[in-house]
């Protein structure tokens, strides 16, 4: 009998580490297609495949999730878990809820989704999955920003009839509406899977944790009952990412935030981002006296703190802080000029970027970087050699280039007349264009252009 022969494809001769690297840029759909016509990419395929697994508040999702922990092939793969924390909510979309069935969610689909709602059952398939998962290091809970699902879709957008699908393709396309009140269900699933990962004993390796859009009252809330039975710390944690919708200032929510933060102490990276809310302390969300010798980034969003606060703060932290995020702050009281030059001498930033608003209510209400208000043409549209010129980067080369750039803001007398003339009247002489202007010129924008057709010339009297 004569043997038989099987040619062995030249891909199968590589190295594993090259296989795998190849299956990194690859799209999701692609790989899974690749594992069907070539052996050489099952193996390096999955690394890739099931390194982040995506999960939904939907029954399916989760008993995908439970084989994928039970399967010895996959779940050594697995590294990061991502919740899309949207829920159906029929009372919302129509108040007869057969045809809403019938036209949104498709015959039987909507008990799946609320199954995980009921009782335990969320936190137990999460904890029976989880701890079936050895290399698990983080958790994310994922919400679309409030403002873009309060946005209205145009027609062709809008929500279609999906009786004609069938029950796969039903499962693959339905997706959750936007709702009132997804903050606090944000909240709830955010803590449903972190405390299902301590309890699975992975607290402490995980080296990331990720909430979006939560509601910080309710936060605080959940935070108390699921904190309540571990307090063992993150040692291991190196980027936390926390994002909060519509708040009240609360000492006990943000006690839990700092908690958090102090019990990191391998910390590299944190993102803190609070919109529509009120004064927010700094000192309450990152104690004085927590020690953190390996931060790196620090982004902030969405805080009304004094300047003394940030810089001392900042400056705890000037050893090893490199980059520097701020967006939407608001100093009562402090004077931003000054304070960039605090960031300039007393910092040793390589990286720092500003955005939207900065004010601190008396004579300084800065816009950066926000073409949605800007009366001009937008900044993208910038080449990178322009883009040196704009006050933004300007800004930014001074703080972060360690005396070899200029102050952008050069004192001057101030003069009468100056705050009917431009809108302002500030004690600096400044180049002012669409990167960077204070937020009075948005309100008269025609006498502006008017004034000054020329954005990038733009020079107060010295």
């Amino acid at each position: 009998m004569a043997a038989e022969f099987t040619m062995r494809s030249p891909l199968e001769r590589l190295p594993f580490e090259v296989l795998g690297m190849i299956c990194a840029f690859l799209p999701r759909a692609d790989l899974k297609a690749l594992r069907l016509v070539s052996r050489a990419f099952d193996g390096p395929s999955l690394s890739t495949l099931f390194r982040t697994v995506y999960l939904k508040v939907h029954l399916g999702s989760f008993e995908k999730l439970l084989d994928i922990s039970r399967s010895e092939k996959l779940n050594k793969h697995v590294r990061y878990i991502s919740y899309d924390c949207r829920v159906l909510n029929a009372s919302r979309v129509s108040p007869d809820l057969a045809d809403w069935v019938a036209k949104t969610a498709c015959d039987g689909l909507c008990s799946r989704y609320h199954h995980m709602l009921k009782d335990d059952n969320e936190n137990r398939m999460l904890r029976d999955a989880l701890q079936n998962l050895p290399r698990l290091l983080g958790v994310e809970s994922r919400m679309p920003d409030p403002r873009e699902m309060s946005r209205v879709l145009p027609p062709s957008e809008r929500a279609w009839s999906q009786n004609s699908l069938s029950t796969v393709a039903q499962k693959i396309l339905v997706e959750p509406p936007p709702l009132d009140g997804g903050e606090r269900e944000a909240t709830r699933h955010f803590w449903a899977l972190l405390q299902s990962a301590c309890l699975a004993g992975h607290a402490e390796r995980l080296t990331h944790i990720h909430g979006e859009y939560m509601e910080l009252n309710s936060w605080r809330d959940a935070a108390a009952s699921c904190l309540a039975n571990y307090d063992e710390g993150f040692p291991s944690l190196q980027h936390l990412s926390l994002s909060f919708n519509d708040y009240e200032h609360s000492d006990e929510a943000t006690d839990y935030i700092g908690g958090i933060i102090a019990d990191a102490p391998s910390l590299h990276s944190l993102l803190l981002y609070f919109d529509n809310g009120d004064y927010m302390p700094f000192c309450e969300l990152v104690w004085p006296d927590v020690e953190l010798h390996h931060l790196r980034s620090l982004s902030l969003f969405g805080l009304c703190v004094t300047e003394t606060q940030l810089r001392d703060g900042l400056g705890a932290f000037r050893g090893t802080l490199r980059s520097l995020e701020l967006a939407d702050i608001s100093f009562v009281p402090g004077s931003w000029v000054l304070f960039f030059r605090f960031l300039s001498k007393e910092m040793t930033l390589d990286h720092v970027k500003l955005y939207e608003f900065f004010t601190n209510y008396r004579d300084e209400a800065w816009v950066a970087r926000d073409e949605r208000q800007s009366p001009l043409p937008a900044l993208a549209g910038a080449s990178a050699r322009d883009s040196r010129k704009y006050l933004v980067y300007r800004i930014e080369r001074f703080i972060t280039g360690r005396g070899r750039y200029p102050d952008p803001f050069t004192p001057r007398k101030k003069r009468d007349g100056d705050l009917e003339k431009y809108g302002y009247s500030l004690p600096w002489a400044f180049k002012q264009d669409r990167s960077w202007y204070h937020a009075d010129t948005v309100w008269s924008a025609r006498e502006w252009e008017n004034t000054y057709p020329l954005a990038t010339k733009w020079t107060l009297p010295t």
